[in-house]
C-alpha cells in the first residue's frame, strides 16, 4: 500500500480509538447516573418520580452522546487494520 493509504488508515485508527474511549466514558457515566437509589413506598410506587426521571434522563443523555460519537466516526476497514 502507498504511504497515503497508510496515513489515511492511521487517521481512521486514531479517530476510532478516540471515539471508542469517549463512548465508553459515556457508557460509564450512564451507569453512574443510574446507580443512585430510587425509593418506593409500601405500594411499590416511586416516592419521588421527578428524581427518578432526572436519573433516567441523565443516563439517556449520556447514552445519546456516546451513540452520536460512535456514529460520527469513519471506522477503519479490515484491510486498513491489516496495514499495521
Amino acid at each position: 500500500m502507498s504511504d497515503l493509504a497508510k496515513q489515511e488508515a492511521q487517521r481512521k485508527l486514531a479517530a476510532a480509538e478516540k471515539a471508542s474511549a469517549m463512548a465508553l466514558q459515556g457508557k460509564q457515566a450512564a451507569l453512574e447516573a443510574l446507580m443512585g437509589s430510587v425509593s418506593v413506598n409500601g405500594f411499590g410506587i416511586v416516592r419521588d418520580p421527578y428524581a427518578a426521571r432526572r436519573q433516567l434522563q441523565a443516563a439517556q443523555d449520556c447514552i445519546q452522546q456516546a451513540l452520536t460519537v460512535l456514529s460520527c466516526v469513519e471506522w477503519p476497514t479490515d484491510a486498513e487494520y491489516d496495514l499495521f
